[in-house]
C-alpha cells in the first residue's frame, strides 16, 4: 500500500480560502482553528459561491456541535466531533454590507457582531511615542501564563466533567432580562432580530464561564491544579454575571445601531439582524465604520 502523506496542521486559516478549504484544515486540526487578517473583502469575494457551507460551518462552531462535510470534487468525507473557530476580520463598509446581504437568508446574519466605531474622536497619535511595554509582549504573557496554565488544567481534567452553575437569583434575572430585550428589540427591528435575539443568552452564558474561569486562575495560589479533587462545579459569581450581562446587553445596542446606518438600502428590520457568536471581528475603514465579530 502507498503511504498516506499525513495532514498538515495550520491552526491559522488564510482569509483566501473556500469552505472546502477551511474544512480540510478544520479536520487536521482535530476541529480548531482560527481566521485573522485585515483584508476581509477577500474572504467576501472568495464566499460569494459558497457562503451556504460558511454559515454552515460558523453554525457548528457557535453551537461546539459535531460538523461533518462531504466534499464531492476530491469525494472526500470530513468529521469532527466538536468545531472550535474563531474569526477576526477588518473590512471597508461596502464589504461588510455585502457579506450581510449575502447571508440574510442563510443564518449567518444571526452570528455576527456589528460594532460602529465613532469618528468625530479620531486624532493622530505619535507613531514615535514610548508606550511602554509593546503589546505582542503583553499577550504573549498572558499566552504563556494564564492561557497555557488553563489549557493544561482542561488537559488534566479531560476525563472528568466540571459544570459551570449560575445561582437561582442569577437564573431568574437572566430570563428576566433576555425575555425583556426580546420582546422591546423584536417590536423595534420586527422578527428578523429575533434570530440575534435567541443568541445573545448562549453569548451571555459562555461570557460568564469564560471570566469565571479567569477568575478562578487569578484566585488559584497553585496554578498548576486549578480545582481540587472533590471539586464538580465552576460557581459564576455576581460580579462576573453582571459583567456578562452588561457586555452582552451593550452588543445588543450597537449592533442595532451598526448595522443600521451601514446602509439605506438594507432596511431596518433585516440589517439588524447581526448576532454573536466566541471571537471574530470586522473593523470598517470610513465614516460609517463598523466592526463584524464573529464569537465561535
Amino acid at each position: 500500500l502507498k503511504p498516506k502523506e499525513p495532514a498538515i496542521r495550520r491552526y491559522k486559516i488564510a482569509a483566501k480560502s473556500t469552505s472546502a478549504s477551511m474544512y480540510k484544515q478544520l479536520s487536521a486540526n482535530d476541529g480548531a482553528g482560527y481566521m485573522m487578517t485585515t483584508e476581509g473583502e477577500v474572504l467576501v469575494k472568495e464566499l460569494t459561491k459558497d457562503i451556504s457551507d460558511f454559515s454552515e460551518l460558523l453554525l457548528y462552531s457557535f453551537q461546539n456541535e459535531f460538523g461533518d462535510k462531504s466534499i464531492a470534487t476530491d469525494n472526500t468525507h470530513y468529521s469532527m466531533p466538536r468545531i472550535k473557530f474563531s474569526v477576526l476580520l477588518t473590512m471597508p463598509p461596502q464589504a461588510a454590507e455585502k457579506l450581510i446581504k449575502l447571508t440574510l437568508d442563510k443564518g449567518l446574519i444571526s452570528m455576527l457582531i456589528i460594532q460602529q466605531l465613532p469618528t468625530n474622536k479620531l486624532e493622530w497619535e505619535d507613531p514615535f511615542a514610548d508606550e511602554g511595554e509593546p503589546l505582542e509582549d503583553i499577550f504573549k504573557k498572558i499566552g504563556d501564563t494564564m492561557v497555557y496554565a488553563i489549557y493544561k488544567e482542561m488537559q488534566r481534567l479531560k476525563d472528568r466533567e466540571i459544570q459551570f452553575v449560575m445561582t437561582p437569583e442569577q437564573k431568574q434575572d437572566f430570563s428576566k432580562t433576555f425575555k425583556e430585550q426580546f420582546n422591546e428589540n423584536t417590536q423595534l427591528f420586527g422578527v428578523t432580530f429575533s434570530e440575534f435575539q435567541f443568541r445573545l443568552g448562549v453569548i451571555c452564558f459562555k461570557l460568564a464561564m469564560v471570566l469565571s474561569m479567569i477568575k478562578k486562575y487569578d484566585e488559584s495560589a497553585d496554578k498548576s491544579k486549578l480545582f481540587g479533587d472533590d471539586e464538580q462545579s465552576l460557581l459564576c459569581s455576581d460580579a462576573i454575571y453582571n459583567i456578562a450581562k452588561i457586555i452582552t446587553i451593550t452588543i445588543t445596542m450597537r449592533t442595532a445601531t451598526a448595522a443600521t446606518t451601514m446602509s439605506t438600502t438594507i432596511t431596518m428590520k433585516t440589517a439588524t439582524a447581526a448576532a454573536v457568536t466566541t471571537t471574530s471581528i470586522i473593523t470598517m475603514k470610513t465614516a460609517t465604520a463598523a466592526a463584524v465579530m464573529i464569537m465561535t
